[in-house]
């Protein structure tokens, strides 16, 4: 396997300053500032140094990283969020199929009841008869 080595210019910011090199096209240079800092700046054949756009320098850099942060907290609240809904929802849904449940129950044991009010069963016999009013004149039925 073939490699290449690339070796960019370098120097201080107050080298470059001084130096009023032009980079040739695609050439590389790096410049390092007081604090330390790297900035790469590559060449176009025509404009000094210092008149070439940073590729990516440190500041630049640390703020991107800085913006993808947020926007990444931004998301993780986000689906937190959309988590606590979802759980929400989930359990209140739970909590309704259970009234729903318990109202069925009710409605079926209500079912008969106005059979059950009207009905009485005879002590002797133990048939039981609904009582029930027809025309104003009161009536037994066996059941």
């Amino acid at each position: 396997m073939a490699t290449s080595t690339i070796k960019p210019k370098c120097g201080t910011t107050a080298q470059w300053q001084a130096s009023g090199r032009i980079l040739e096209v695609n050439e590389w240079g790096v410049e390092v500032t007081e604090s330390g800092a790297y900035i790469l700046r590559i060449g176009d054949g025509e404009h000094l140094f210092h008149d070439l756009p940073a590729v990516i320098d440190v500041p630049t850099f640390d703020a991107l990283v800085q913006q993808v942060q947020e926007q990444y907290n931004e998301v993780i609240a986000f689906r937190n969020n959309m988590t606590e809904a979802t759980n929400a929802a989930n359990s209140a849904a739970a909590g309704a199929r259970s009234a729903a449940d318990a109202a069925n129950a009710g409605a079926a044991a209500c079912e008969n009841i106005a059979a059950g009010i009207n009905s009485m069963a005879d002590d002797t016999t133990a048939t039981v008869y609904s009582i029930g009013i027809d025309n104003g004149i009161i009536y037994l039925e066996e059941v």
